[in-house]
C-alpha cells in the first residue's frame, strides 16, 4: 500500500470514529432532553470510546511524524482533524447541556 493511500485510510478512520463520537454526544443530549439521564451519561461513555479510538490514531499519526519526519498534510488530513476538534466541543456543549437538563427537572 502506498503512503498516501494509507495516510487516507488513517485519515478516513479518523472522520469514522470522531464523527460517531460527535453523533453519540449528540444523542445523549436527546436523551436527557427527555429526562433519560442514565442513557444519556451511557451514550456519553460509548461516544467517548469512539473519541478515544479517534484521538489514539491521531496520536499515531503524529508518532509517525516524529519517527519517519513530516506527514503530508492534505485536505483529507485537516478535515479528519476538524471532526475531532468537532466531536472534543460537542462533547463539552453536551456535558454542560446535560446538567442543565438535570437541574431543570429538579426545579
Amino acid at each position: 500500500m502506498t503512503r498516501q493511500k494509507n495516510n487516507e485510510n488513517v485519515c478516513l478512520d479518523i472522520v469514522k470514529e470522531a464523527n460517531t463520537a460527535k453523533n453519540g454526544y449528540l444523542q445523549a443530549i436527546q436523551l436527557a432532553k427527555q429526562g433519560e439521564f442514565e442513557n444519556a451519561v451511557k451514550e456519553v461513555k460509548t461516544a467517548d470510546e469512539y473519541f478515544d479510538k479517534a484521538h489514539a490514531i491521531h496520536t499515531e499519526l503524529l508518532q509517525a511524524e516524529a519517527d519517519k519526519g513530516k506527514t503530508e498534510v492534505d485536505l483529507l488530513l485537516v478535515h479528519a482533524e476538524d471532526i475531532m476538534m468537532n466531536a472534543e466541543s460537542s462533547k463539552v456543549f453536551t456535558m454542560e447541556i446535560i446538567a442543565l437538563y438535570l437541574k431543570l427537572s429538579k426545579m
